[in-house]
């Protein structure tokens, strides 16, 4: 469970000074402030007040094998799985009749609405760490990008209602999935279909492999994770420590 414990004003935290430190401020997440690859494990430095403004929670992601700084709270396992889109087209069913999935243009005004809905299911599914507010260049800039290779959608009742997409990966042979959701009750049957027509777009590009990362607390995607077939998987453990003062 995360923590709730209000943030003190970095200015009032006794000790507070300014000095090198592993911390990186991610644009996206301004709350919070992440160890990065410098950091050699251990009590990491208390970060300085010129990085502290405004800032709730520190957080780490690290390695399932890796320990984490003393006293840090679990609050997330993610998991990136590299699996066969032959194998995953077939252990996925298509879309029933009904609901409607098609392609759309991979930029331009008729992405404007797919790109707000990515928008809306990102914020819905990451408060415990709250993105920043998106204006519509922004959202383009974050779910969007030269490297979108699909963009796919949902339709029920002539409505939007999900998304999915493909990215271009540095790996030879392997594409990677940007994004899967739905905005209506019971979505996981979805981002199903979303996921099976991913991987058999993957297909018809002539790639072999399809890469995923599902969040552990991500209610649509994290079932899916049984029904995927066997292939090579990273986890990793994102590890928090509320800022209420530095350490004694």
């Amino acid at each position: 469970m995360v923590s709730t414990a209000p943030d003190a004003r970095p200015e009032a935290a006794a000790g507070c000074g300014p000095r090198p430190s592993p911390w990186d401020r991610g644009w996206l997440h301004p709350q919070a402030l992440r160890l990065d690859e410098v950091w050699g494990g251990g009590e990491p430095p208390w970060p300085g007040c010129d990085l502290l403004g405004g800032v709730r929670r520190l957080r780490a992601v690290l390695p399932a094998a890796a320990s984490p700084p003393p006293g840090w709270s679990l609050v997330k396992i993610t998991t990136i799985l590299r699996v066969p889109a032959a194998a995953l087209a077939e252990s996925l069913p298509p879309a029933p009749a009904g609901p409607r999935l098609w392609r759309l243009p991979l930029r331009g005004p008729a992405l404007a609405p797919w790109l707000a809905l990515h928008a809306r299911r990102y914020r819905a599914t990451h408060r415990s760490n709250p993105p920043r507010p998106l204006g519509a260049a922004e959202r383009a800039l974050v779910f969007g990008g030269d490297d979108l290779l699909l963009a796919l959608g949902l339709w029920r009742d002539g409505c939007l209602v999900g998304f999915a997409s493909l990215r271009r990966s540095d790996t030879h042979g392997v594409a990677e999935v940007g994004w899967i959701g739905a905005e209506e009750p019971g979505a996981t049957p979805a981002c199903a279909w979303l996921l099976g027509r991913c991987a058999r777009e993957t297909r018809r590009m002539g790639l072999r492999w399809i890469e995923i990362e599902i969040d552990g607390d991500d209610s649509q995607l994290a079932p899916l994770l049984r029904q995927m077939p066997r292939g090579p998987r990273q986890v990793f453990r994102t590890w928090e420590r509320p800022v209420v003062a530095p350490p004694s």
